[in-house]
C-alpha cells in the first residue's frame, strides 16, 4: 500500500516534469559551463564570497547582530566587529568553517555528519548540547531529554522519545530514493522533515540550510542562499508544510527550492 509520502512524490513528480525539469536542467548545465571556464583560483574564491554571503544570511535569520559588513571584515581580516555579542561573532567563524568543510566532502548524510557539523558550529557557545540530539541532551531539571517549543510557531517538534528513531529513518529514506528523486527536491524534502523532527536543543535552522546545500553541492547543483528579506515566506512554507502536511503545502515548500534557484545567479557570488 502506497504511503502519503509515496503519494505525495508521485503528484509532486508530475508537476515537477511539468514546470520544473527542464529549467533545473538547464541551470545545472549553465552551471557546470561557467564552473568550467573559470580557473582554480577563481573558484575558490567565489565559493568563499558565496559561503560569506550564505554564512551572514543564516545568522542573520537565527538573530545574528552581525551585519554584512562585520561578517566580511571578520571572515576575511579577522577583524572582529566592537559591541557585538561574543556568541554571534564565535558563531559566525564557525559556521563559515563547516561550510568551507562540506565544499570538498565526500561523505553520504549520516548521523554522525550531522552531528558533528553542530559539535563543530556550537562548541564554543553551546558546549553542553552541541552535537547532542535532544533525547539525550540535558534538561534544567537534570533528567534526560528535552522537548522543545517554537517560539511563534503553531508546529509541535516530537517529543525527545522519538528523535533517534524519526532521525534513523530520514537518513534510511534519503539512503533509499537519493538515486530516484531529483536532487533539488531530495535536498528540500530533508530540509523540510529534519526542521520538523527538530533533532537538537538549539541550531537546528543553520544545519537544516547547511545540509540543504550539501546535498545540493554534492549532486552539482548551484548552492541555495535564503536572504533574511525572505525569511517570512521561508517560514510560512515551513509553517504550513509541518501543520497541513498535505500534498498542496508540501509541495509548496519543495517548490520553493527550484524556485529560488532558478532566480538565482548560476555561479557563487554575490
Amino acid at each position: 500500500m502506497a504511503t502519503t509520502d509515496d503519494k505525495t512524490y508521485l503528484f509532486f513528480e508530475k508537476v515537477f516534469e511539468k514546470r520544473w525539469k527542464e529549467k533545473i536542467s538547464q541551470i545545472k548545465d549553465s552551471y557546470h559551463k561557467r564552473l568550467d571556464l573559470n580557473s582554480e583560483e577563481t573558484l575558490i574564491k567565489e565559493f568563499r564570497s558565496f559561503g560569506i554571503n550564505f554564512t551572514f544570511e543564516s545568522n542573520k535569520i537565527e538573530g545574528s547582530t552581525l551585519t554584512y559588513r562585520d561578517t566580511s571584515m571578520l571572515l576575511e581580516y579577522q577583524i572582529s566587529p566592537p559591541n557585538k555579542k561574543m556568541q554571534d561573532v564565535l558563531e559566525t567563524r564557525r559556521h563559515m568553517e563547516v561550510y568551507e568543510s562540506l565544499l570538498n566532502n565526500k561523505e553520504e548524510i549520516s548521523l554522525d555528519l550531522i552531528k558533528k557539523w553542530h559539535k563543530d558550529l556550537f562548541k564554543d557557545t553551546k558546549p553542553s548540547h552541541a552535537g547532542i540530539f535532544r533525547d539525550i541532551a540535558l534538561s534544567r531539571k537534570g533528567t534526560k531529554g528535552v522537548n522543545v517549543v517554537i517560539i511563534g510557531s503553531l508546529h509541535k517538534p516530537p517529543t525527545f522519545e522519538k528523535i533517534s528513531l524519526l532521525m534513523a529513518e530520514l537518513i534510511e529514506w534519503y539512503q533509499n530514493k537519493k538515486k530516484i528523486y531529483n536532487p533539488v527536491f531530495l535536498a528540500g524534502y530533508f530540509h523540510l522533515k529534519f526542521s520538523i523532527i527538530h533533532p537538537f536543543v538549539d541550531g537546528n535552522g543553520r544545519i537544516s540550510r547547511l545540509i540543504n546545500n550539501y546535498i545540493l553541492h554534492k549532486n552539482g547543483y548551484p548552492m541555495l542562499n535564503i536572504k533574511y528579506n525572505q525569511r517570512r515566506g521561508y517560514y510560512s512554507s515551513l509553517e504550513n508544510s509541518s501543520i497541513l502536511s498535505s500534498i498542496s503545502s508540501l509541495s509548496k515548500f519543495k517548490f520553493s527550492i527550484p524556485k529560488a534557484i532558478s532566480s538565482s545567479t548560476v555561479t557563487p557570488t554575490n
